[in-house]
């Protein structure tokens, strides 16, 4: 599985649908992932795509990526700083789609 992603990312950056640092970062998340020295992470990005956002969330999903991109993976300390921060923009997400939903929008 670790080798398939690993090319998907890859063609995505050949392609131009990823930038470089895109790419890096998600191979960065995919070795802390497939290691499982992160749980609390993999429990924090499951938690943000079980719920499609929508053009209301846009920028907290932004915001997310930015996180992420700007997490030193090799960092302990920094992944756990990013898992809070994802978390709690996880929950106002989550308040803008229940808004969202009780409004009919």
């Amino acid at each position: 599985m670790y080798t398939e992603m690993a090319r998907v990312i890859d063609a995505l950056r050949i392609k131009g649908q990823l930038s470089g640092e895109e790419g890096t970062c998600l191979l960065d998340l995919l070795d802390l992932i497939c290691a499982g020295t992160s749980p609390e992470l993999n429990r924090a990005l499951e938690q943000v795509l079980e719920v499609p956002g929508n053009s209301d969330t846009v920028e907290i999903d932004e915001i997310i990526k930015g996180t992420l991109m700007g997490t030193d993976s090799k960092s302990m300390e920094d992944v756990a700083q990013a898992v809070g921060i994802i978390r709690e923009l996880n929950r106002e997400r989550n308040r803008i789609l229940s808004d969202n939903d009780k409004s009919g929008g």
